[in-house]
This record gives structure tokens, C-alpha cells and sequence, in this order.
């Protein structure tokens, strides 16, 4: 990430989670959408849309063992008449799925059979299976589209939250497993199939592990708790047990830093920040040299795009990206 994360989750040392790590029970759906949301978001532009959850469902839909990778045999397995596609046909098929997979391992990542879906189109599915036929996609479909409050066709955060309230528990847990290995993927840097504390703290941003651990104190303590055979890594199962039973805020704060840290900011809940509600965050602002305070003011300025006054969501970060936030020894 771009952001310098160390000096911009600095100001969040004096804000506590609201929730904390629970072990006796399970978080709300609430907090299972963020993370959903960032396995299903496969163009990260902090929305759903309707494809992108048919995508999360009909990609788990074709992994019949659940190992989070497919197999040519699994991709023939839901084909119309297998036995009657004509050689030349399937040997196009086979020839693509090789060239596809990058690794060799005989098996296609969801990212990998998406590219394969795009070259050879996706076959004709056996009756009741075909997307957007299935009697389980069109529940969620109806779930979609009740859950989409202005009829954008894209589901945010909180209209995810509402879906997940509408559909049956199980379904929703079935959502948050398939959604998990991209989640998994995406904290997972050396591909080991395990997670360390140090993974996760890198994919908030960059910087020193002593310096984030301090500050998600809360976190530090759900991944010794999930660790359950204390060897300093989680496994799946493990990682998914924390996942499930973070609070919100906690979740939001690692899948989306810099929303958490605009709604921390924004005191008149007016989803805008003025200068003088960041410089109210900033601790001894009579500190900062009138060089640096007159930096700040300036990246302000650059990043209002549309000279309002005020900084949306975008523009907020297009200042942390060019400007920075003080650390811990500026304020």
C-alpha cells in the first residue's frame, strides 16, 4: 500500500475497539459483511456487485471438494452431456486449462479460472445448476435486490449487512467460507497456507511490528486466542474462527484503514472532513512547525479537489497518500 500506515494509524492509539475479541461467542453479521466484503469485492471498489457475488457463489459451486481450487475434472463434473463434447473441443479445453494454470499443480485458482472462463467461455451447466437458475441463486438474488437501498445494483457494507440478515444463518456462513479463501490469499505473503501476526499486520500497511502491534493490542490478543496450538501461526480454521469473532470496528479497521479512520475523524458525522476537524486529531497542533502545519494545509488544499471546503472519502486519501500523517513523536 502507498499509504504510510504507521504514521497514519499513529492517531489511533488513543481510540479503543468498541466491541473487543470475544471467545465465548460469535460476532454479529455485521462484522462478518467486512470481511465477506473483502473476499467477494474482486475489483476492491468497497461495493458488491451482482456479479461478483454470483461469481463467489458459482466458483464454490464448482469446487466439489472444497480445497479452494479447481480441477478439470470438477469443471467437467457440471457439463451438459461430458461424454458427447467432441474431441477436438475438449483437447481445446485441456490445452487451456495447462496454459492456465501458472503453477503447474494441475489445479486452477478462482483468479486463474476466471481467465479460463473468459478464454473458453463457461460450459452449459447440468439442469438446476446453471447461474442464475439455481434455486439458492435466486434467493440470494431476491436478497440482493431488497438489500439495495437506492437500486444501484452494488451492495455497500451496511446493505451487505442487511442481506446476511435476510438470508437463513446457514446460508451466511456459507457466504463467509467461500469468501474466505481470498481473504486467506490476500494475507497470506509467503503462501505457506498459515497466517503469522506479522502477515496480518503488513496488510493493514506498511511499517515497523512493534509500532502496529501496540495499536491493535485488541487483535494481537484474537490471534493468540485462534492460535490454538501456540506456534505463531493461523491455520484456516484457526483464522477463521478470529474472523468470526472480531466486532466491526476491529474488522473494519484492518480490511478498510482509511474509511475507519475518515468515520474516527469525522465528528459532525457529515461524511466530510474539514481542516480543523483533522487538526483536532493531530494532539498539540501549537507543536508542529509552521513548515509542517503549512504542508498540511497546502495537501489539504491539493486534495480538495472540488475546492468545497471539505474532503471526501477519495480525497481524504489522496492526502495520507501524498502527505502522510505524523507519527507518534510529531504529536
Amino acid at each position: 500500500m502507498a499509504l504510510k500506515m504507521v504514521m497514519l494509524l499513529a492517531l489511533l492509539v488513543y481510540s479503543s475497539f468498541v466491541a473487543g475479541f470475544t471467545k465465548e461467542a460469535e460476532s454479529g453479521v455485521d462484522a462478518w459483511a467486512v470481511s465477506i466484503m473483502d473476499g467477494v469485492d474482486s475489483d476492491k471498489d468497497h461495493k458488491v456487485s451482482e456479479h461478483e457475488l454470483k461469481h463467489t457463489l458459482e466458483i464454490a459451486g464448482i469446487d466439489a471438494d472444497h480445497n479452494g481450487k479447481i480441477s478439470m475434472k470438477e469443471i467437467l463434473a457440471h457439463v451438459v452431456n461430458a461424454d458427447a463434447i467432441p474431441a477436438e473441443k475438449l483437447k481445446s479445453w485441456k490445452q487451456s486449462f495447462h496454459e492456465t494454470d501458472a503453477d503447474f499443480d494441475g489445479y486452477l485458482s478462482t483468479a486463474e479460472l476466471k481467465t479460463f472462463m473468459n478464454t473458453v467461455g463457461m460450459p452449459d451447466r447440468k439442469v438446476g445448476e446453471a447461474p442464475g437458475h439455481s434455486h439458492e441463486w435466486q434467493d440470494w438474488l431476491n436478497g440482493f435486490k431488497a438489500a439495495d437501498n437506492n437500486n444501484d445494483m452494488y451492495l455497500t457494507v451496511d446493505e451487505l449487512t442487511t442481506l446476511l440478515k435476510s438470508v437463513s444463518k446457514g446460508a451466511g456462513e456459507q457466504l463467509f467460507d467461500k469468501s474466505f479463501k481470498t481473504v486467506m490469499k490476500g494475507f497470506d505473503m509467503d503462501k505457506n497456507g498459515k497466517i503469522s501476526w506479522k502477515e496480518i499486520l503488513h496488510h493493514v500497511g506498511e511499517g515497523t511490528v512493534n509500532q502496529l502491534s501496540e495499536m491493535f493490542r485488541s487483535w494481537n490478543e484474537g490471534f493468540h486466542e485462534a492460535d490454538g496450538d501456540d506456534d505463531g501461526y493461523l491455520t484456516p480454521d484457526e483464522f477463521t474462527f478470529l474472523l468470526k469473532h472480531v466486532s466491526k470496528e476491529e474488522a473494519e479497521e484492518v480490511f478498510d484503514p482509511v474509511d475507519s479512520l475518515m468515520r474516527h475523524f469525522d465528528t459532525d458525522g457529515n461524511r466530510r472532513l474539514s481542516m480543523k476537524e483533522i487538526l483536532a486529531h493531530l494532539g498539540d497542533v501549537e507543536g508542529l512547525s509552521a513548515e509542517k502545519l503549512k504542508g498540511w494545509k497546502q495537501g489539504y488544499h491539493d486534495a480538495d479537489a472540488d475546492h468545497d471546503g471539505y474532503l471526501t472519502a477519495p480525497e481524504f486519501q489522496h492526502l495520507l497518500n501524498n502527505i502522510g500523517m505524523p507519527n507518534a513523536t510529531e504529536l
